[in-house]
C-alpha cells in the first residue's frame, strides 16, 4: 500500500483524526441500532442460540460436518468503546450490551445438545461464537467458557473444540486454563487478524492492535498445544478491488513463516448499521467479486504458499443485504467450484471458469488505483460519506 511507512506528524495527527471520525460514525450506528431494535430480555429466548449453522471442515486429514452455534450474546464491548468493526453486523442480534447470566449460556449449548433433530452426536467439530470474543469477561464469563469447553470435552465423539477471540483477549493465564478444560481434545482459537496492514487493520476495519501482539499470543498457544487461525478480511471498505487483492496477498505473505495450520479467508458482506453499510448505500463500497478470491489463490500459489487456505460461507447471523458475486451467468458456477477448493486446495477447479464478466472486473483493476496516501483516500471517503448522510460528529 501506498507510502506504508509514512510517520510524520502530520500523518500521526491525520490518523488520530480519522480515527476518531470513524468512531464517532460507528457509535452512532449502534446507537441507532439500540433505538431500532428492543433488548431482548425474553428468558426463554436468552436459553436458546441465535442459529446454528452445519459447515465442513478438516479434521486428521477427512473432510467432514462441523456444527457452529453463535450464542446469543450481549455484544462485542468493542461496539459500545469504539464502534467495533467496521463491517460487521453481529451487534443487531445481541442484547445490546444487557448481561446474559452464565447458567443461561449453558442452557444455550445444553438445549443444543438435547435437540434430537440436530442430532449432535455426530459432529466431532463444535465451534462456539458470540458474535464477539469468547475470552471477554465483559461479554461472557470464563467460568463459563471452561464449563462449556469441559462438557464437551466429556462427550467422546468431539474431537475439537473451536472459539473466536480478539487478539488482545488472549493471554498465558487464560490459554493454561483452556488447556486443563479440554484435556486431550485439539482445540482452535479464531482471531480476527484481519490484515497484515497496520493503517487497514487500524482506519479500514477499526481493530487497532499491534502485530507482536498477534505474535506472541501465537506463540503462547503453540507452547500449550493449540492452534491459532487467523481470519483475514478480503476487501474491508475504503480500499479499490485492486488495493483489496493486494492486501490480502502481502498478508499471506507476511503469516507464511509462522507455519500455520490454516488461515481463513472472510469474504465481506453488508449489514445493516454498519460504516460498509452506509457506504453500500451510497455507492461508495461494493463486495469482493469471486474473481478477485480466484486471484488471491492464484497469486499464493504463485508465490509458493504452503498455509493452506479456507474460504468462510458469507452466511452469518445478521441479515447479509449483498455478498461476493460475480454476474447472475457465472455465480453459482464460481461458488461451487469455491466450495470444491475448500475440499481439494487444488487451484485447478478454477480452470474452466470463463465469463464475459471476467474482462469487464479485469479492467477495473487497471483503472481503480488512486494515486494518493491510503489515509488520504480513507479521509475523501469519510468526507463524501459524511456529506451524503448530512452526518455530523456531534450528532
Amino acid at each position: 500500500m501506498k507510502n506504508f511507512c509514512d510517520t510524520t506528524q502530520s500523518r500521526h495527527e491525520q490518523r488520530d483524526r480519522l480515527r476518531d471520525k470513524t468512531r464517532g460514525y460507528l457509535k452512532y450506528l449502534r446507537d441507532r441500532a439500540v433505538k431500532e431494535n428492543s433488548r431482548d430480555t425474553n428468558m426463554e429466548r436468552l436459553q436458546k442460540i441465535v442459529f446454528c449453522d452445519i459447515r465442513k471442515g478438516y479434521l486428521n486429514g477427512q473432510y467432514v460436518d462441523r456444527i457452529v452455534l453463535f450464542l446469543r450474546g450481549s455484544g462485542c464491548n468493542l461496539a459500545n468503546r469504539t464502534g467495533g468493526c467496521t463491517f460487521c453486523g453481529f451487534w443487531d442480534v445481541t442484547t445490546f450490551g444487557s448481561k446474559i447470566k452464565d447458567e443461561d449460556y449453558m442452557l444455550q449449548v445444553e438445549n443444543v445438545i438435547k435437540d434430537e433433530e440436530l442430532n449432535f452426536s455426530q459432529y466431532p467439530i463444535v465451534c462456539m461464537y458470540n458474535d464477539g470474543s469468547m475470552l471477554e469477561e465483559s461479554e461472557i464469563s470464563l467460568n463459563v467458557v471452561l464449563g462449556l469447553c469441559r462438557k464437551l470435552a466429556a462427550r467422546g465423539h468431539v474431537k475439537r473444540i473451536v472459539i473466536e477471540a480478539k487478539v488482545v483477549d488472549i493471554n498465558r493465564k487464560k490459554v493454561s486454563q483452556l488447556r486443563e478444560a479440554i484435556g486431550s481434545r485439539e482445540f482452535e482459537i479464531a482471531v480476527g487478524f484481519e490484515s497484515a496492514n497496520e493503517l487497514v487493520r487500524d482506519h479500514c476495519i477499526n481493530k487497532n492492535f499491534e502485530r507482536q501482539q498477534f505474535e506472541t499470543n501465537y506463540h503462547i498457544l503453540k507452547e500449550y498445544g493449540i492452534t491459532l487461525i487467523p481470519l483475514v478480511m478480503v476487501k474491508p471498505p475504503f480500499l479499490t478491488e485492486s488495493q483489496a487483492i493486494e492486501d490480502v496477498v502481502n498478508t499471506l505473505e507476511y503469516l507464511e513463516p509462522f507455519n500455520l495450520q490454516r488461515i481463513d479467508l472472510e469474504l465481506a458482506t453488508i449489514e445493516k448499521n454498519t460504516l460498509v453499510h452506509e457506504l453500500w448505500e451510497c455507492g461508495m463500497y461494493t463486495t469482493p467479486r469471486l474473481w478477485s478470491v480466484i486471484e488471491i489463490l492464484n497469486r499464493k500459489e504463485v508465490l509458493g504458499l504452503k498455509t493452506p487456505i479456507f474460504l468462510s460461507p458469507p452466511n452469518y447471523t445478521a441479515t447479509a443485504y449483498d455478498y461476493s458475486l460475480n454476474c447472475p451467468a457465472c455465480s453459482d458456477q464460481v461458488i461451487e467450484a469455491i466450495k470444491e477448493y475448500n475440499r481439494k486446495w487444488d487451484n485447478s477447479v478454477f480452470d474452466s471458469l470463463e465469463c464475459s464478466c471476467k474482462q469487464e472486473w479485469q479492467k477495473s483493476l487497471e483503472i481503480n488505483i488512486p494515486n494518493i496516501h491510503l489515509l488520504d483516500q480513507i479521509e475523501n471517503i469519510l468526507e463524501k460519506l459524511a456529506h451524503a448522510r448530512n452526518f455530523n460528529q456531534t450528532v
